[in-house]
């Protein structure tokens, strides 16, 4: 994927992801942002941060934080941005995500004009990406963020939920699919031993996948695979189902039927460095850097479908069917249909 930056002043740039083969027309993703803005998501017990400065800073002039901005996220930050995401119409979490970023950065860049940043429940979709379609089908279903560094599975399961009706918080939902034994690393009997994915989540859903190194020994959590998601969805919608080497029509099938669906996959379609351990039962686990979001629709243009994805950690993305295919592939197609 390429990069592009343009420069509107000198101190803003409009970021532009744009997929190589695609007309400049069809954006994927698009982000205002400016040298006192906050640049990446930051969340409850980080450190010496200029991002959460930089948060906080806003929060102050917004008169939700009266102390001064230190770097550091505690609960008072924590509270703060609760706070300004209720009184802003946004998933109030409590963490600064991609959503909650990109609207602080709306007021905080402000003085560049009017962003066409979407942060909003349930984003409409541009112009540029229905033009000339055949086909279009498109789910109104709330875009929520992640509550947790690692909750993308609950998170994506949640706006399924929501959009069929069902309000159940991501907390609920973790505590509902559990955490597979041992809850960190251990060794036994000489192997590396964590849990399972497909009988819960792994490790913890407040921790991180890897290191900053891109190293995965270390880790504190990493996710649950479809499965224990299939289950759990069934039971607040029966008929849900999750399935493993799923086709693309399967995911056209369930949208075509007003049926979202999560997905597993890895961004960028090549897992880096991957991580291998044992569980309890003695079963070999190959982990690797995957990503669950929720599609919500699809455009048919001739010779080219672009698929409408909530991401509870990017926000609202438009996948070209060759990336998406390639993404989705690299973790073995794997999918839960929500009834």
């Amino acid at each position: 994927m390429t990069i592009m930056f343009l420069k509107l002043t000198s101190t803003v740039y409009l970021v532009i992801l744009l997929a190589i083969f695609l007309p400049t027309d069809q954006i994927l993703a698009q982000e205002y942002f400016c040298s006192t803005g906050i640049k990446y998501n930051v969340w409850a017990g980080i450190k010496n941060n200029k991002d959460v400065m930089s948060a906080q800073k806003f929060l102050v002039k917004e008169k939700y934080l009266t102390t001064t901005p230190t770097g550091n996220f505690f609960d008072l930050t924590k509270t703060a941005v609760y706070n300004w995401q209720v009184n802003n119409g946004l998933n109030p979490t409590g963490v600064v995500g991609s959503l909650t970023r990109q609207a602080m950065n709306y007021k905080i860049c402000r003085n560049v004009g009017e962003s066409s940043v979407e942060y909003h429940l349930s984003p409409s979709v541009p112009v540029g990406i229905l033009a000339s379609s055949t086909k279009a089908v498109v789910l109104n279903v709330p875009l929520f963020e992640q509550s947790y560094p690692l909750s993308c599975e609950v998170a994506s399961l949640q706006m399924a939920l929501a959009y069929k009706g069902l309000a159940v918080s991501q907390e609920i939902l973790a505590e509902e699919i559990g955490i597979s034994a041992p809850f960190g690393q251990s060794v036994v009997g000489g192997k590396l031993v964590w849990g399972d994915p497909d009988e819960a989540f792994v490790g913890d859903i407040k921790g991180y996948m890897r290191k900053l190194n891109g190293d995965f020994i270390g880790a504190t959590g990493w996710g649950v695979n479809n499965g224990p998601v299939g289950k759990l969805a069934a039971v607040y919608r029966p008929g849900s189902v999750a399935k493993k080497q799923a086709e693309v029509e399967d995911i056209k099938k369930a949208l075509d039927q007003n049926k979202p669906v999560i997905f597993w996959h890895v961004r960028g379609g090549q897992p880096g460095v991957d991580f291998k351990y044992s569980t309890l039962a003695g079963k070999s686990v190959t982990m690797v850097q995957d990503h669950v979001a929720l599609i919500v629709g699809y455009v048919e243009k001739p010779g080219l479908t672009i698929y409408l994805i909530n991401d509870p950690q990017f926000g609202r993305i438009y996948l070209p069917e060759a990336v998406f295919l390639t993404w989705w592939g690299a973790y073995n197609n794997d999918m839960v249909i929500i009834s």
